[in-house]
C-alpha cells in the first residue's frame, strides 16, 4: 500500500498574521470581521483567540510586522547609499507594491493610527512609537542641516498623504506628483543628492 507523505504542519498563527495584513490593509481594522480572517486563514472558529486575546492584538502583531518590512526596507536603501535620494527611491518602492495591489493597499501604520488611535491608550501609545522610529529611519537620510527631524517628519506625514491619494484616485501618477512636490520642496536651498 503506497505511503501518503504527511501534510505540513499548519502554521495558524502565520496564516492569521498574513490574511489580517492582508485584509485590514484592503478593508481597514472596523471594516475587517475577525470571521473574514478566519476564513481566510483556512482556520477554525475560536483558533484566532488561541493566539491574539483580541482583534485588536491581532492589528498591533500585524502592525509590528508591517514595521519590521518598512524598517528592513529603509536600512537597505541607507546601506546602499545614505542620501535623499535612494530614501526617495525606497518609498517609489512602497509606492510600486500598491500599485501591484491594484491601489487599494497603504500603509498599516496611518491607517491604523486613524482607526485605533483612540480605543486603548496603549495602542495609540504603541504607534506614537513606530511614527517616531519611522520618522528617525527617514531622518538619516537628509543632510545635517537646518531641521532634519521636522524635515523627516513632513516626508513622512507627506508620504502617507500620497498613499492615502494613491487609494482615492487609483492613479500613480498623483502619487507621483506629490512626491516629486515635495522633493522640489525640500530642494529649494540647494539639491537633497
Amino acid at each position: 500500500m503506497p505511503t501518503v507523505p504527511p501534510r505540513p504542519k499548519h502554521n495558524a498563527r502565520a496564516a492569521i498574521l498574513s490574511s489580517a495584513s492582508r485584509i485590514f490593509n484592503e478593508k481597514g481594522f472596523h471594516g475587517t470581521s475577525i470571521g473574514d480572517i478566519q476564513e481566510d486563514a483556512g482556520i477554525q472558529r475560536g483558533t484566532l483567540y488561541f493566539h491574539f486575546k483580541s482583534k485588536e492584538d491581532l492589528a498591533l502583531a500585524v502592525l509590528e510586522d508591517f514595521f519590521t518590512e518598512v524598517a528592513r526596507g529603509l536600512d537597505s536603501a541607507f546601506s546602499a547609499a545614505a542620501s535623499p535620494g535612494s530614501l526617495f527611491l525606497a518609498l517609489a518602492s512602497v509606492r510600486d507594491q500598491a500599485v501591484a495591489d491594484g491601489c487599494r493597499s497603504g500603509c498599516l501604520l496611518g491607517g491604523f493610527g486613524q482607526e485605533l488611535s483612540s480605543t486603548q491608550e496603549s495602542s495609540r501609545m504603541r504607534m506614537r512609537e513606530l511614527f517616531e522610529l519611522l520618522v528617525s529611519s527617514v531622518e538619516r537620510f537628509l543632510p545635517a542641516k537646518g531641521e532634519r527631524r521636522d524635515l523627516a517628519r513632513l516626508i513622512v506625514s507627506a508620504f502617507h498623504g500620497a498613499l492615502i491619494e494613491l487609494r482615492v484616485y487609483r492613479d500613480p501618477a498623483v502619487f507621483d506628483r506629490t512626491m516629486s512636490s515635495l522633493r522640489r520642496l525640500l530642494e529649494a536651498d540647494g539639491p537633497l543628492a
